[in-house]
Order: C-alpha cells, then sequence, then structure tokens
C-alpha cells in the first residue's frame, strides 16, 4: 500500500531478549519503506527477530562477519517474492541486500543500533529502543550491568571562569545516528570529597562562574549524580572537574 515518507514509522520498538544474546527484535505497527523507483510499502504489523549469530547474508541475519564492539544498524527489507525480512548492517546508508534481495527493492533503516561487546563471543548488548529513542537497558548478570563509562577522572583542568576542556568521544557509546545525548555525571563516592564537573556541547563555553556558562555546571557531594541531554555538534562532548568523576552514557535519540 502507498506511504509518504521513508522511515515514517508508528509504534517501534527494539530489544535484545534474554542474557548472552545474539538476536534483535524488532517490532512496529506500521513502516514505511522506499525502492529504488521512489515507489513506497507500508509494512504493517512488523514482527521480526533477527540473529546476529546467524548465517551471513541471509534474510534475518547479519552481513557480515560479526566483530567485537561495532554497531550494527537495523534494515527492513521488502520484495514480492520473498516478503519482509530484516538484517543488521554495518552501514547506515548503503546496506547490503541479503540473499533473495536487491538493494533497488523496498527497504527502510530502523531506528537505533545494535552493537556487539567486546568480548570473543561478541554478544550483543542490552539495548533498548522506543520510537527514536535509545536506552542502554542495565540487567543484572548481563553484558551491561551499569551503565558505560565514557571517561573518568579528573577531567581537564577545572576553573570558574575560563576551564581546560577534556574531550570525550561518543563513537564507541552510541551510533553514527545519534543526534542527541543523554549523560549522567556522578562524583567519587569518596566520604566527605565534594568536586565540580562542567559539561558542554563544544570546547567554546566559559566555567560555571563565567557568562556563556555550559548547560550542565555543579559542585557535587560525595555520590551524587546529575542528568544532561544535549546535542551532539561534533565527534565529542566536553567536559572538565577539579577531583574524580566519571560520565556515563544513558540514552541517545535521533533526529
Amino acid at each position: 500500500s502507498g506511504g509518504s515518507v521513508q522511515g515514517t514509522i508508528k509504534n517501534f520498538k527494539s530489544a535484545v531478549p534474554g542474557l548472552n544474546s545474539y538476536t534483535t527484535v524488532l517490532t512496529a505497527d506500521e513502516v514505511a519503506l522506499e525502492n529504488g523507483s521512489n515507489l513506497y510499502y507500508t509494512a504493517r504489523a512488523v514482527n521480526l527477530t533477527v540473529n546476529a549469530n546467524g548465517t551471513v547474508g541471509a534474510p534475518l541475519s547479519i552481513m557480515s562477519a560479526r566483530a567485537a564492539s561495532t554497531w550494527y544498524y537495523r534494515w527492513l527489507w521488502y520484495n514480492a517474492t520473498n516478503g519482509l525480512t530484516a538484517t543488521l548492517d554495518t552501514s547506515s546508508t548503503a546496506p547490503t541486500a541479503p540473499t533473495g534481495y536487491a538493494s533497488t527493492d523496498y527497504k527502510c533503516r530502523l531506528p537505533g543500533a545494535s552493537r556487539t561487546d567486546s568480548t570473543g563471543s561478541q554478544y550483543l548488548l542490552q539495548l533498548e529502543t522506543v520510537g527514536k529513542l535509545s536506552q542502554y537497558a542495565v540487567t543484572t548478570g548481563s553484558n551491561t550491568t551499569n551503565l558505560p563509562v565514557m571517561a573518568s577522572g579528573t577531567l581537564g583542568t577545572y576553573s570558574e571562569t575560563a576551564p581546560t576542556w577534556a574531550a570525550i568521544a561518543w563513537a564507541n557509546f552510541v551510533p553514527a545516528t545519534a543526534s542527541r545525548l543523554s549523560v549522567a555525571a556522578n562524583n567519587s563516592p569518596t566520604a566527605g570529597t565534594a568536586y565540580h564537573v562542567i559539561i558542554a556541547p563544544n570546547n567554546s563555553y566559559g566555567g560555571r562562574g563565567a557568562s556563556g556558562f555550559p548547560p550542565l555546571a555543579m559542585g557535587i557531594g560525595a555520590g551524587y549524580i546529575s542528568y544532561l541531554t544535549l546535542l551532539l555538534e561534533s565527534a565529542n562532548i566536553y567536559a572538565c572537574s577539579d577531583g574524580s568523576v566519571s560520565v556515563s552514557v544513558f540514552s541517545w535519540e535521533e533526529a
């Protein structure tokens, strides 16, 4: 049936079921796919499970040899002969067509991405996506028992007016398709110790006492946590502190 815009999606959800899992479950009420002739097909009642440990290149599988610590984007495919299928692909823009499909067939990249862990087994990290928002799903006994730490220790050189910023690259923590990032900053839980931490989307901001102060600037007691959501302006976000803190990724969103 006719669709209007590729990627129009209603009630999309994705999750990695169970512990030490290779599978990603993809569900949606509706998804609009576009083919090479700019025609549209609307898939309804989507419910597919993609196996990253399946046959490389097959439908409902991964499109290249699985590698550790790698982002895999979720693609939906359709043709009249083989129907609807999904794949995991390292490309967010030019995916490899699975067996029985062509690059010009109807396709659509679904929101979020799946990521393998750093172990030899290369299991998928516990991630959940609802709509365009994805977050790490902290799960006891899994490969995601805590939020991933992007940076820790004394970051940059803290100053009330002229901080020296530490660059924190985000590519290993959220996929290239992310446009907005939510981070959690917390102080070392050392009793009686209070530190300052400031976080910004670029390194042009002044310190917490300056004009042009950054979006997060806090003095925190031992063990305190604060959250910040910011647009990604480059390959890094920036932080500085006057003591041991950690910056962890919580979630990301696509435009």
